[in-house]
Protein backbone atom coordinates (compact mmCIF):
# COMPACT_ATOMS: atom_id res chain seq x y z
CA UNK A 1 0.00 0.00 0.00
CA UNK A 2 2.58 2.51 0.68
CA UNK A 3 3.84 1.99 -3.34
CA UNK A 4 0.14 3.06 -4.08
CA UNK A 5 0.34 5.92 -1.90
CA UNK A 6 3.57 7.06 -3.18
CA UNK A 7 2.51 6.50 -7.06
CA UNK A 8 -1.28 8.61 -5.90
CA UNK A 9 1.19 11.14 -4.05
CA UNK A 10 3.34 11.84 -7.19
CA UNK A 11 0.29 12.40 -9.27
CA UNK A 12 -1.67 14.51 -6.71
CA UNK A 13 1.36 16.84 -6.58
CA UNK A 14 1.96 17.08 -10.15
CA UNK A 15 -1.68 18.23 -11.16
CA UNK A 16 -1.50 20.38 -7.97
CA UNK A 17 1.63 21.98 -9.71
CA UNK A 18 -0.72 22.67 -13.19
CA UNK A 19 -0.28 19.41 -15.41
CA UNK A 20 -3.57 19.39 -16.32
CA UNK A 21 -4.40 23.20 -16.48
CA UNK A 22 -5.90 22.47 -20.20
CA UNK A 23 -8.80 21.02 -18.43
CA UNK A 24 -11.06 23.81 -16.73
CA UNK A 25 -12.29 21.88 -14.24
CA UNK A 26 -9.43 19.45 -12.92
CA UNK A 27 -7.37 22.82 -13.48
CA UNK A 28 -9.79 23.96 -10.35
CA UNK A 29 -7.84 24.66 -6.89
CA UNK A 30 -11.04 23.46 -5.20
CA UNK A 31 -11.11 20.10 -7.13
CA UNK A 32 -7.71 19.78 -6.50
CA UNK A 33 -7.66 20.40 -2.71
CA UNK A 34 -10.51 17.96 -2.41
CA UNK A 35 -8.90 15.29 -3.71
CA UNK A 36 -5.33 16.05 -1.68
CA UNK A 37 -7.51 16.13 1.18
CA UNK A 38 -9.62 12.86 0.50
CA UNK A 39 -6.38 11.09 -0.03
CA UNK A 40 -4.77 11.99 3.49
CA UNK A 41 -8.31 11.38 5.19
CA UNK A 42 -7.63 7.74 3.47
CA UNK A 43 -4.46 7.29 5.33
CA UNK A 44 -5.60 8.90 8.89
CA UNK A 45 -9.21 7.53 8.64
CA UNK A 46 -8.67 3.68 10.45
CA UNK A 47 -12.58 3.87 12.45
CA UNK A 48 -15.32 4.75 10.61
CA UNK A 49 -17.48 4.18 13.79
CA UNK A 50 -14.94 6.68 16.06
CA UNK A 51 -16.35 10.13 16.00
CA UNK A 52 -12.50 11.05 17.68
CA UNK A 53 -10.93 9.25 14.66
CA UNK A 54 -13.01 11.41 12.30
CA UNK A 55 -11.88 14.56 14.44
CA UNK A 56 -8.58 13.38 14.42
CA UNK A 57 -7.95 12.88 10.48
CA UNK A 58 -9.73 15.82 9.44
CA UNK A 59 -7.17 17.89 11.54
CA UNK A 60 -4.51 16.50 10.39
CA UNK A 61 -5.28 16.45 7.02
CA UNK A 62 -6.04 19.88 7.06
CA UNK A 63 -3.16 20.61 8.73
CA UNK A 64 -1.13 19.09 5.88
CA UNK A 65 -3.22 19.95 2.84
CA UNK A 66 -3.33 23.97 3.86
CA UNK A 67 0.25 24.58 5.71
CA UNK A 68 2.37 21.51 4.05
CA UNK A 69 1.36 22.29 0.50
CA UNK A 70 -1.09 25.37 -0.23
CA UNK A 71 1.40 27.97 1.09
CA UNK A 72 3.60 27.77 -1.94
CA UNK A 73 6.67 27.69 -1.94
CA UNK A 74 7.52 31.35 -3.34
CA UNK A 75 10.75 32.30 -5.80
CA UNK A 76 12.88 29.44 -4.17
CA UNK A 77 11.82 26.67 -6.65
CA UNK A 78 14.56 26.56 -8.78
CA UNK A 79 17.32 26.17 -6.20
CA UNK A 80 19.23 29.43 -7.10
CA UNK A 81 18.69 29.35 -10.90
CA UNK A 82 18.79 32.95 -11.92
CA UNK A 83 18.77 36.53 -10.97
CA UNK A 84 15.93 37.64 -9.06
CA UNK A 85 13.38 40.26 -10.26
CA UNK A 86 12.22 42.75 -7.69
CA UNK A 87 8.74 40.83 -7.76
CA UNK A 88 10.49 37.46 -7.17
CA UNK A 89 12.30 39.06 -4.18
CA UNK A 90 8.94 40.39 -3.43
CA UNK A 91 7.29 37.01 -3.53
CA UNK A 92 10.30 35.80 -1.13
CA UNK A 93 9.21 38.41 1.30
CA UNK A 94 5.93 37.18 1.64
CA UNK A 95 6.59 34.52 4.07
CA UNK A 96 8.70 35.10 7.39
CA UNK A 97 11.47 32.55 6.32
CA UNK A 98 13.63 35.11 4.78
CA UNK A 99 14.06 36.87 8.28
CA UNK A 100 16.47 34.42 9.62
CA UNK A 101 17.52 33.38 6.11
CA UNK A 102 18.12 37.43 5.53
CA UNK A 103 19.97 37.80 8.80
CA UNK A 104 22.15 34.49 8.49
CA UNK A 105 23.54 36.12 5.03
CA UNK A 106 23.65 39.73 6.32
CA UNK A 107 24.87 39.73 9.90
CA UNK A 108 26.58 36.20 10.21
CA UNK A 109 28.17 35.47 6.47
CA UNK A 110 28.63 39.24 5.73
CA UNK A 111 27.49 38.35 1.98
CA UNK A 112 24.02 40.10 1.12
CA UNK A 113 25.01 39.72 -2.73
CA UNK A 114 24.89 36.55 -2.10
CA UNK A 115 20.87 36.42 -1.27
CA UNK A 116 18.66 34.21 -3.51
CA UNK A 117 21.47 31.46 -4.79
CA UNK A 118 21.53 28.32 -4.19
CA UNK A 119 22.46 28.30 -0.34
CA UNK A 120 19.64 30.98 0.13
CA UNK A 121 16.87 29.22 -1.72
CA UNK A 122 17.81 25.60 -0.29
CA UNK A 123 17.47 27.30 3.18
CA UNK A 124 14.33 28.85 2.43
CA UNK A 125 12.91 25.76 1.19
CA UNK A 126 14.09 23.98 3.72
CA UNK A 127 12.16 26.02 6.43
CA UNK A 128 8.80 26.28 4.15
CA UNK A 129 8.62 22.63 4.09
CA UNK A 130 10.05 21.39 7.49
CA UNK A 131 8.27 23.99 9.82
CA UNK A 132 4.51 22.60 9.02
CA UNK A 133 6.15 19.35 10.24
CA UNK A 134 7.51 20.54 13.68
CA UNK A 135 3.59 19.68 15.21
CA UNK A 136 3.60 16.45 13.43
CA UNK A 137 6.25 15.41 15.00
CA UNK A 138 4.52 15.30 18.36
CA UNK A 139 3.04 12.35 16.55
CA UNK A 140 6.22 10.88 14.99
CA UNK A 141 9.40 12.61 14.86
CA UNK A 142 10.07 11.29 10.94
CA UNK A 143 7.69 13.27 10.06
CA UNK A 144 10.22 16.07 10.48
CA UNK A 145 12.12 13.67 7.78
CA UNK A 146 9.40 13.97 5.41
CA UNK A 147 9.87 18.31 5.74
CA UNK A 148 13.15 18.23 5.58
CA UNK A 149 13.36 16.32 2.25
CA UNK A 150 11.76 18.23 -0.04
CA UNK A 151 15.03 21.05 -0.62
CA UNK A 152 16.99 17.99 -1.25
CA UNK A 153 14.90 16.82 -4.24
CA UNK A 154 13.91 19.93 -5.71
CA UNK A 155 17.91 20.47 -5.67
CA UNK A 156 18.92 16.86 -6.78
CA UNK A 157 16.78 17.68 -9.69
CA UNK A 158 18.04 21.44 -10.88
CA UNK A 159 21.29 19.75 -10.50
CA UNK A 160 20.56 16.77 -12.40
CA UNK A 161 19.04 19.36 -14.89
CA UNK A 162 21.78 21.06 -15.52
CA UNK A 163 24.44 18.21 -15.37
CA UNK A 164 22.87 15.48 -17.39
CA UNK A 165 20.71 17.36 -19.23
CA UNK A 166 19.73 13.94 -21.91
CA UNK A 167 17.42 12.75 -19.43
CA UNK A 168 15.68 15.42 -19.57
CA UNK A 169 15.18 15.26 -23.36
CA UNK A 170 14.77 11.04 -24.08
CA UNK A 171 10.79 11.94 -23.11
CA UNK A 172 11.15 8.87 -20.27
CA UNK A 173 7.88 8.73 -18.67
CA UNK A 174 7.24 10.11 -15.25
CA UNK A 175 10.41 12.48 -15.89
CA UNK A 176 9.55 16.24 -17.16
CA UNK A 177 11.08 18.46 -16.19
CA UNK A 178 13.26 19.54 -13.21
CA UNK A 179 10.59 21.09 -11.45
CA UNK A 180 7.96 18.47 -12.78
CA UNK A 181 10.13 15.52 -11.18
CA UNK A 182 10.80 16.87 -8.18
CA UNK A 183 6.96 17.85 -7.92
CA UNK A 184 6.64 14.36 -8.31
CA UNK A 185 8.85 13.09 -6.18
CA UNK A 186 8.07 15.41 -3.63
CA UNK A 187 4.05 14.45 -3.80
CA UNK A 188 5.55 10.62 -3.27
CA UNK A 189 7.70 11.24 -0.54
CA UNK A 190 5.24 13.21 1.27
CA UNK A 191 2.03 10.73 0.88
CA UNK A 192 4.02 7.78 0.75
CA UNK A 193 6.14 8.75 3.57
CA UNK A 194 2.69 9.35 6.33
CA UNK A 195 0.95 6.60 4.89
CA UNK A 196 4.49 4.50 5.87
CA UNK A 197 4.29 6.34 9.33
CA UNK A 198 0.99 5.56 10.53
CA UNK A 199 0.57 1.84 8.44
CA UNK A 200 3.54 0.28 7.76
CA UNK A 201 4.23 -1.20 4.39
Amino acid sequence: MTILYFTLGAFLRRWFGGCLADCKILNSRGVQTAAMLAVFLSIYLHDFSSWLNWLAAIVVSCWLQFQFWSRGHGACFDIGRGTPTAETISRYNERWYHYPIDWLFNKLFKEPDRKYGFLYDFLYMGLRYTCPMILMAFVDWRYILIGASISPIYAFCWTLYERENWIFQKNIPFVGGATNLAEKLAGAVVYGGCYFIQNGF
